[in-house]
């Protein structure tokens, strides 16, 4: 009997350190991102996120021995954040509006002030790091290729292609709110209708693509 409480004691104490881990490496993450939109890359230092995350710089080091690997784990974390938010929104793909709802909630979420100026650091990172531009070419990668799969269950007709295609559309679409609205307050009020009407488009492409006759869609 008192093997078996000592068993169950340990394990307890085991998974507890592993959550209080977990919620440590998840913390330190949050402040990255943080210090990242605030102060930019070129001041990004440990001891700044670790300031930003209450912990000590060994703990930041001990997780992520290098910035590198901090932007990488960065870039991975926001992918996915934006797998599951993209998943959550496709549960409506059945009735078609779930891709419509999804690109107005990445347009709006472009132009947040944390996500447009960390992403504005991630773009600029991966003209000049081959790493982080590899990291950020899987990050869209994985959500387009997640919103084409996704597509084609929505719309059973639609060729492989024209998923791909309105799928990368997407993406150019929430991306590029990014620049014309996060700066330029003044327009900002056009942006849900802006929105709307991309996601009005996003619907008709996605309808005219499943209409397309046969033998145009075994070309793709």
């Amino acid at each position: 009997m008192m093997k078996k409480r000592i068993t169950r004691s340990t394990g307890a104490r085991t998974a507890h350190r592993k959550t209080h881990a977990s919620g440590t490496r998840v913390e330190i993450l949050r402040a990255a991102r943080h210090v990242l939109a605030t102060a930019g890359y070129a001041r990004l230092s440990m001891r700044a996120v670790a300031r930003e995350a209450h912990v000590a710089v060994g703990n930041v080091v001990y997780y992520f021995p290098s910035k590198h690997s901090l932007m990488h784990a960065v870039i991975m974390a926001l992918l996915a954040h934006y797998k599951i938010n993209a998943r959550e929104y496709l549960r409506n793909a059945s009735g078609k509006t779930g891709f419509a709802e999804l690109l107005r909630w990445y347009m709006g979420d472009s132009v947040s002030h944390e996500t447009s100026r960390v992403f504005r650091e991630l773009w600029t990172m991966a003209l000049h790091d081959p790493a982080i531009a590899k990291a950020m070419d899987r990050f869209y990668d994985e959500l387009h290729r997640l919103a084409a799969v996704r597509l084609r269950v929505a719309w059973p007709e639609l060729s492989r292609q024209r998923a791909r295609d309105i799928a990368q559309l997407i993406g150019t679409i929430s991306e590029g709110t990014n620049p014309i609205y996060a700066t330029a307050s003044r327009s900002a009020r056009s942006l849900p209708r802006v929105a709307r009407l991309a996601g009005e488009l996003l619907m008709h492409a996605a309808g005219a693509g499943a209409n397309e006759p046969k033998v145009r869609r075994r070309a793709d």
